[in-house]
């Protein structure tokens, strides 16, 4: 269960939030084509981490367990609902980063140092990105990439 539920924010504090995380996560380690794999629940939290994910070029996929996670690319890191379980005890170049750490990380100013973090955004990249770069892996172990989001225009 979400714990904000009728958390809401402005489009304005969702682009500041997302792109002071966005700065975060490049600073801790994240680059253009990686893969971050996560087991949180939907909240606020997580979506936000999506977005500063795909801002960066950072693919963001669901493992629910070791076999989930075996069929994806070479995963980075992971964001994790508990202490203890596969996505901790899988060695992974980064750390993990626990939900706790990032609800604290996001709702208790621990990202007021990078509200003027300048990341290699996305869409202020090149226009020549690979059409076949991950944005994530949605009920999926296939990419779904910018060539699929092109595809789907107006009708995704």
């Amino acid at each position: 269960k979400s714990p904000f539920q009728s958390h809401s924010l402005t489009y304005d504090q969702l682009r500041r939030t997302t792109k002071a995380l966005a700065g975060w996560l490049d600073l801790y380690g994240y680059k253009k084509n990686d893969l971050m794999v996560s087991d949180l629940p939907n909240t606020s939290e997580n979506l936000l981490l999506q977005l500063a994910c795909n801002r960066i070029g950072v693919a963001y996929a669901t493992a629910k367990n070791l076999e989930s996670m075996a069929k994806f690319p070479k995963v980075k890191g992971a964001a994790v609902s508990a202490s203890e379980g596969f996505l901790v005890d899988t060695a992974l170049p980064l750390p993990p980063l626990s939900g706790d750490f990032l609800t604290d990380l996001i709702q208790n100013g621990g990202l007021d140092d990078f509200q003027d973090e300048e990341p290699t955004i996305i869409s202020e990249r090149t226009l020549d990105e690979p059409k076949t770069m991950a944005h994530g892996f949605y009920n999926s172990t296939t990419p779904f990439t910018n060539e699929d989001a092109l595809t789907q225009g107006e009708t995704a």
